[in-house]
């Protein structure tokens, strides 16, 4: 599988980098670490990306590094897309050494795009053991068990399947209490892009639950990633 891993150097990033870390991947896996500098902070961000990349190769898995400018989820999103990776992984909260990198509103907007699988770590520095799938029959539900399945966890870990129904207004309420009755520490969200209305706002399932969950959340929604490899890059270069 290939990741990239969006660190900014926050506490909240360091979580996600043991999270990460903790997972049993293989020597097939890869790693590109990325930090997204704004102008004069390059050395700083080329030594946070440095320090993740020698965790993760302390490890023994394979990584690269990517320094990159420009606002941080358009960033995230193009390096993605460039390096075909099947995963996004970034911390859900914290602001960090770079100025500017505020991964809590960062995972937010890349779960919205959901171009990529997004797993937005939160307050677990392990692999997860108990996942909660909440799923609503539809594409998207279909393409996140997909995901789900090449997913490297821990032997032993099992899986919860909550089924929603289309366009549940409550769904985040349910995901949320059927969470924390099962202990969950990973919570897959593979639905379609429902909203609910709050007053004069409007926030979808993925803003709920991840601004709500006391775990990681992954939303695996996007469709990029359930394309075949030579599909991807045809579609970057925009041959397609």
């Amino acid at each position: 599988m290939r990741m990239l891993f969006a660190t900014d150097g926050s506490n909240g990033a360091s979580v996600a980098l043991e999270f990460l870390a903790s997972l049993p991947l293989s020597q097939a896996d890869t790693v590109t670490v990325l930090t997204v500098a704004e102008r004069g902070e390059r050395p700083r961000a080329q030594e946070v990306a440095e320090t993740a990349a020698r965790a993760l190769g302390a490890r023994g898995i394979r990584t690269s590094l990517r320094v990159e400018r420009g606002p941080v989820a358009d960033a995230i999103l193009a390096v993605a897309l460039e390096t075909v990776a099947d995963l996004v992984v970034v911390g859900s909260r914290g602001l960090g050494t770079v100025s500017g990198a505020l991964l809590g509103s960062t995972a937010r907007a890349l779960a919205h795009e959901a171009v990529v699988p997004v797993l937005a770590v939160r307050d677990r520095h392990e692999a997860p053991r108990h996942v909660l799938a909440a799923v609503d029959g539809s594409p998207e539900a279909e393409r996140a068990l997909a995901f789900l399945v090449r997913l490297p966890l821990p032997r032993g870990a099992g899986t919860t399947y909550l089924q929603l129904a289309p366009c549940e207004r409550r769904a985040a309420d349910e995901i949320l209490s059927q969470a924390a009755r099962a202990s969950t520490d990973l919570i897959v969200l593979g639905t379609a892009d429902q909203t609910t209305r709050r007053g004069l706002i409007e926030t979808s399932l993925a803003d709920q639950v991840l601004s709500g969950a006391h775990c990681p959340v992954l939303v695996a929604s996007g469709c990029f990633a359930a394309w075949p490899i030579a599909h991807r890059r045809e579609a970057v270069a925009g041959t397609v």
